[in-house]
């Protein structure tokens, strides 16, 4: 579920958060930036669907806390950038994985294309 893969995410968040790559150390991470800790919850999941919906519930939550448009770019670009942004907290990026959460619960998740998009 969606909700789940957020929630594993939150908690590796919460154990170490970075910026400027997906994980360190390899092989056994101990800290991830935002798209590495979505990436890794997900892993679990037989279905890649559940990892693309979670991505796309993070683009909305950062719309949604932070007024952002959207963007020419989307998907893990736009996170990734989102995340590495100068100044950027590791409050805020759990900030967004909550709210991501909270819409999972709320969405009624319709079925995603195989692009991400309703």
């Amino acid at each position: 579920m969606t909700e789940d893969v957020l929630e594993r995410a939150e908690a590796f968040l919460r154990a170490g958060w970075l910026q400027g790559r997906l994980a360190h150390p390899f092989p056994n991470p101990d800290a991830y930036c935002l798209v590495g800790a979505v990436c890794a919850a997900g892993m679990a999941e037989t279905d890649g669907r559940e990892i693309v919906r979670a991505y796309a519930l993070i683009e909305r939550a950062i719309r949604v806390l932070h007024g952002e448009p959207p963007a020419a770019e989307s998907g893990l670009l736009r996170i990734a950038r989102w995340n590495d942004a100068p100044g950027r907290r590791e409050s805020e990026v759990l900030q967004v994985v909550i709210r991501a959460r909270r819409l999972a619960r709320g969405a009624g998740l319709e079925p995603l294309t195989a692009s991400g998009h309703r």
